[in-house]
């Protein structure tokens, strides 16, 4: 039985805000939406000639006074231009400095995933420029989490009006009862991490990543109000035409902590899949060339139900396989697995997904578990793993079982 985030009253309020974010774009149409509505068909959405360079915005160097914004604009548009149809451009939204000795992403949290709000940080430049771009944009939108330093956290430990339940919280007495052992985790790590506000109350906060990524909780229809705001004007509005869903998955919580909830994984839920649903029925009817691309780290059969039962969610999902079945068939010595999953998605070309070779997260195997054990026995996984491990690389765990 399909359980509903919004109560009635919610959804009208819901409704009002979509109706007024239609009538801003309208107004604050980007030049990608103007072109699309003379030129613009479903099938030239993608096709073999649609390819994506992808960098973080200060990738370039700068010249004294000049901004990261415009040092990429100018780069892309004299030198690849003419090689790609896309440029999509990783976080460039305010992010904790971890690292003072250190430049670029690597000196941020989480490469810049560790997001503090959705606006494009204005030490690397101004939006205008990256408008410029002779070239589709794509840019990242992390809906899952946000960071702990972040206005928006700030504003929800001090209680403030609108923001008492932006990120997900559990009761103190739920804590005493609660199973986390169904909840899929990607992280080693408890995810319920205690938090003291400035009058010394403790609230325990879901983590899904880590200590300093808080989830949101969109179950707040405030909260998906919020997103849908950011997805508008800090994306569409400011040119990008691909949005990329970092962590989707993990979007909707299910912990059975109260009367309206059952117990879940808290991974690709049914109600995750409705907000993916709403956002697309809104999408299709006010900028119907957005395309959307939830990101999935998962085996094939979950993959394929990020496009929807209808072809109502994403366009073009952001999947992992070819990452690590590229390094499998290198070590193996033996292409069988790749080209299966090559031969495999080309059944369903409408539903091909996006590949690529290496993330910010470095290697992600759960796509591991579609490929056959090694003639020997040993899972393709593990003989994966020690590989990597014999060559100096380190490997991250998950964890499923509560501590």
């Amino acid at each position: 039985m399909n359980r509903g985030l919004y109560t009635l009253e919610e959804l009208r309020y819901i409704r009002t805000h979509l109706q007024e974010l239609a009538k801003w774009l309208e107004k604050n149409e980007p030049d990608f939406l103007k072109e699309a509505d003379e030129n613009y068909t479903h099938h030239s959405r993608f096709n073999e000639k649609t390819v994506l360079c992808i960098s973080y915005i200060d990738h370039i160097d700068v010249e004294k006074k000049q901004t990261h914004s415009i040092a990429i604009q100018q780069f892309f548009n004299k030198h690849l231009a003419d090689l790609y149809s896309h440029l999509h451009i990783l976080p460039h939204f305010k992010s904790p400095v971890i690292h003072e000795d250190l430049q670029g992403p690597a000196s941020r949290a989480d490469g810049g995933f560790e997001a503090m709000d959705y606006k494009m940080d204005a030490d690397y430049g101004d939006p205008e420029d990256l408008m410029k771009v002779k070239a589709g944009l794509m840019f990242d939108f992390v809906l899952n989490h946000l960071s702990t330093e972040g206005d928006f956290f700030q504003k929800f430990m001090a209680g403030e009006s609108g923001f008492e339940d932006f990120f997900v919280s559990i009761d103190e007495k739920a804590l005493e009862e609660l199973d986390l052992s169904p909840v899929f985790r990607p992280r080693e790590h408890y995810p319920i991490i205690p938090y003291k506000d400035a009058k010394g109350n403790t609230k325990h906060i879901w983590c899904t990543f880590s200590e300093t990524q808080a989830d949101i909780n969109i179950k707040d229809y405030r909260v998906f109000c919020v997103l849908m705001e950011a997805l508008v004007k800090d994306f569409i509005g400011q040119g990008a035409s691909w949005i990329r869903l970092d962590a989707v998955g993990y979007l909707v919580k299910m912990l059975g902590v109260n009367h309206r909830e059952q117990v879940t994984s808290c991974f690709g839920i049914d109600e995750t899949h409705n907000v993916l649903k709403a956002m697309r029925t809104f999408l299709d009817d006010v900028a119907p060339s957005v395309t959307l691309v939830p990101e999935v780290n998962a085996t094939g059969d979950v993959i394929k139900t990020y496009y929807g039962t209808e072809n109502d969610e994403g366009h073009l999902v952001y999947e992992f396989p070819s990452a690590p079945l590229s390094l499998f068939s290198i070590y193996n010595e033996d292409a069988r697995s790749i080209l299966d999953w090559a031969r495999e998605r080309n059944k369903t070309p409408e539903c091909i997904g996006l590949a690529f070779t290496s993330s910010h997260d470095g290697v992600g195997v759960l796509p591991m578990n579609d490929v056959a054990d090694m003639a020997d026995g040993t899972s393709a996984l593990h003989f994966l793993i020690h590989q990597i491990e014999r060559r100096g690389g380190g490997v991250n765990y998950k964890s499923k079982m509560s501590p």
